[in-house]
């Protein structure tokens, strides 16, 4: 825990870093959605383990939208 809870040298969110740099596929992200896009985990857990991820960065995802809550369970179900 004492690495995530660590200052972190790059201010830039991982996954922001990735939607900036153009290439879908090389970041594999897999869909764009209106609140929040879908991407491959480099290092999955499990195969076929994927991520839904919301374009705005939150500590506590009861601070998201309704919008991007709807999104992302609508993602995770299909």
């Amino acid at each position: 825990m004492e690495y995530v809870r660590a200052p972190k040298k790059d201010s830039r969110n991982t996954f922001s870093s990735k939607l900036e740099e153009g290439s879908d596929k090389d970041n594999l992200i897999l869909y764009r959605g209106e609140h929040c896009f879908v991407c491959m985990n480099l290092y999955p857990y499990n195969n076929g383990h994927l991520m839904v991820v919301p374009y705005k960065k939150y500590d506590d995802m009861t601070k998201l939208s309704t919008q991007a809550l709807a999104e992302i369970m609508c993602l995770s179900q299909s």
